[in-house]
Parts: structure tokens; C-alpha cells; sequence
């Protein structure tokens, strides 16, 4: 009887382990679903590491929407080119929307699909000196699938050497930040955010003229101060 609770004991933990190895979709709310969960991380760099049948059971499990500085000490180390990878189940029923994915990052990453390039972002080399970083700052960049309801996100990514991360205003630096949404409503939100950026720059640039006059007045009309 003891050898029997130990195997379902055995069994079930397995399952749970499975389970959480696997990010499931079956709903996307207004805001979108921030990819958070169940990631894979391994440092050094192989092609093989993009392919949807690759064996990553043994990676280290990681949350690379963490701060590369306080929470990630494996990507802040100079070790190179690492890959992260996510398996998604995403119900057919979420698949009859196009979606997309909304990107932050802190370095420069390739971004595979099942195996398949969809973007670029950044440079990464072998050549410490020829990274480059780049930050899309949730730029929508839209899903190949429609149909394939288990897709395997697969990301080569690196940081960019000598790059200091300011934590200024409780700033923060996530080494990979993704957000799965229905692509007219990415697009949106992303609108949105440009539309506040943009009135947040005028205003900025507004409050700096004004006290570039009140200092050009008062060097003019002061005299004792020139």
C-alpha cells in the first residue's frame, strides 16, 4: 500500500512538473497576458536551441522579466550569448485572433517561432564590440501562427558590454519582457503609449523653454550678474 501511495505521490508531482512547464492560454484578457512563467534559460549558443523538438527538460528554469541587475545574476555576468525558451498551449479557440507580442528588453535578442526567425532586435556577435542593444519598447510584432496550437517561443539573446542601466525614478531593467495580446489590441495600446510619450516630450520641452527664458532674462536685464 505504501509502495502504491509513493508511485501516485510520484506520479502526480511528475504531472505538476509537466504542467508547469508548459505556459497555457486558454483566454486573453483586455490588457494582454504577460509571458512571465515557465521559461527555460541555458548559457551558450547553439542553432539546435530554436527548434521546436529540442530537449531543453535539463535548463534552468528563470523569469527574464526580472531586472538583469537585482534578479538575474546569470544574464548580468559577461557570459555571453544565452537562450531563453517558453512552450505555449494556446487554445484554438484565441488562435481565430491574430496575435502579437509586445517586447521590452535590455539587450539585443533573436526572437523563433517553432523554429522560425520572426524579428531581429538588436545585433548580437560573437564580437563583444559589434553587440548592439536595442529596445522595441512593446512595439507589437505580430504571431506566424493561426493554426498551431503548441508553439515554442525560442530567444538568443545577450546584453550589450559596458551599457549602464540607470534605476533612476525606480527605473527598471528587465532582460526580457513579453506580452502576448490580440493584435488590434497590441496595436492600440501601443498607439496609446506613443500619444502619452509624445504629450509627456512637449510638455518637457515646453517646461525647459520657459526656464531657458526666465534665465535669458534675467542674464539680459541683471546687469551685476553678466
Amino acid at each position: 500500500m505504501r509502495l502504491l501511495n509513493l508511485f501516485l505521490l510520484l506520479i502526480s508531482s511528475y504531472s505538476f512538473a509537466q504542467k508547469n512547464d508548459v505556459f497555457r492560454i486558454d483566454s486573453i484578457p483586455q490588457q494582454g497576458i504577460l509571458l512571465d512563467k515557465a521559461w527555460k534559460w541555458h548559457a551558450g549558443d547553439n542553432p539546435d536551441f530554436a527548434k521546436a523538438d529540442f530537449d531543453d527538460s535539463k535548463w534552468e528554469g528563470i523569469d527574464p522579466t526580472n531586472d538583469v541587475h537585482d534578479r538575474l545574476p546569470q544574464i548580468s555576468k559577461p557570459s555571453g550569448i544565452s537562450w531563453f525558451r517558453l512552450h505555449l498551449t494556446i487554445s484554438k479557440n484565441v488562435l481565430k485572433n491574430q496575435l502579437a507580442l509586445r517586447i521590452s528588453q535590455s539587450g539585443a535578442s533573436e526572437i523563433y517561432e517553432n523554429g522560425v526567425l520572426l524579428r531581429k532586435l538588436g545585433l548580437i556577435s560573437p564580437n563583444p564590440n559589434k553587440i548592439r542593444a536595442f529596445d522595441p519598447l512593446n512595439k507589437p510584432i505580430t504571431f506566424n501562427s493561426t493554426k498551431d496550437t503548441n508553439i515554442v517561443l525560442a530567444i538568443r539573446y545577450t546584453l550589450q558590454p559596458n551599457v549602464r542601466y540607470t534605476s533612476i525614478l525606480s527605473r527598471q531593467n528587465p532582460a526580457l519582457s513579453i506580452e502576448l495580446n490580440d493584435s488590434e489590441r497590441a496595436f492600440i495600446k501601443y498607439s496609446n503609449y506613443e500619444i502619452r510619450a509624445s504629450d509627456s516630450r512637449i510638455i518637457r520641452r515646453g517646461v525647459f523653454f520657459i526656464v531657458f527664458l526666465l534665465c535669458l532674462s534675467y542674464y539680459l536685464y541683471d546687469p551685476k550678474q553678466k
